[in-house]
């Protein structure tokens, strides 16, 4: 947020003299303006005066985030869904998460929640097309992120386990990145195995690889790791 008080002879040449040393073409419309001292005029116009103080405050942050909750409220009215509330949360990268709660999300929840990203997506184009300051934005519906992120850490704690314990490399299912970087983070810890992605677009898995074993799947097939990177 940026803050600037100023002094002037008058409110509107105070809330002027503020909006040039914001800079960047803000206008009134886009800041809030606060009078701390009303100016008063001394004998003849000279004596005792004293002049208007303001404090004129510009956050674009604030007001991206509630222009991003009304594209959202319309965008969920459209399809359908019956919504009870929306809350924001600022996250520790500084990405903000909208919580969703509504009576039915089965059709954000589908496809293991790709309808939540592509409307973050399109919600992130709408809000900083016009600013060089980007927000980025992340969508939960009913907790479903965290109810997904802790079923992939058993799931791939589990699956790490049956590779250590067998000494062959174990297939995760078909991920999205989000899913996949959940696995990598869950075994990242774990002493004696690793993890790499592999395969294309929505065939891309984690595959589980314990120290001194082959890469090879579960279902004992060696793996083509494409780029070999985490992704």
């Amino acid at each position: 947020m940026k803050v600037v008080e100023i002094e002037g002879k008058s409110v509107n040449e105070a809330i002027e003299e503020a909006l040039e040393q914001l800079g960047n073409g803000i206008t009134r419309d886009q800041v809030s303006i606060e009078v701390l001292e009303e100016g008063t005029r001394g004998l003849f116009g000279l004596l005792g005066t004293k002049p208007t103080r303001v404090r004129v405050s510009y956050a674009p942050e604030q007001r991206k985030l509630e222009e991003t909750q009304k594209h959202l409220e319309f965008m969920l009215e459209k399809m359908g869904i019956e919504v009870r509330s929306i809350e924001r949360q600022e996250q520790e990268d500084g990405s903000w998460l909208f919580h969703i709660q509504s009576a039915d999300d089965s059709s954000l929840r589908h496809h293991s929640g790709e309808p939540l990203e592509a409307i973050a997506f399109i919600l992130s184009r709408m809000v900083n097309q016009s600013s060089s300051e980007h927000l980025r934005i992340a969508l939960d519906s009913n907790n479903f992120l965290r109810e997904s992120e802790l079923a992939i850490r058993e799931e791939a704690l589990d699956l790490a386990q049956s590779a250590i314990e067998n000494g062959r490399s174990m297939a995760m299912r078909n991920m999205n990145s989000r899913e996949r970087k959940i696995v990598h983070m869950a075994i990242q810890d774990l002493d004696s195995v690793k993890t790499v992605s592999s395969g294309e677009g929505y065939r891309r898995r984690v595959i589980i690889i314990p120290d001194g074993a082959e890469r090879r799947s579960g279902n004992g097939r060696r793996q083509n790791n494409n780029s070999g990177r985490r992704k």
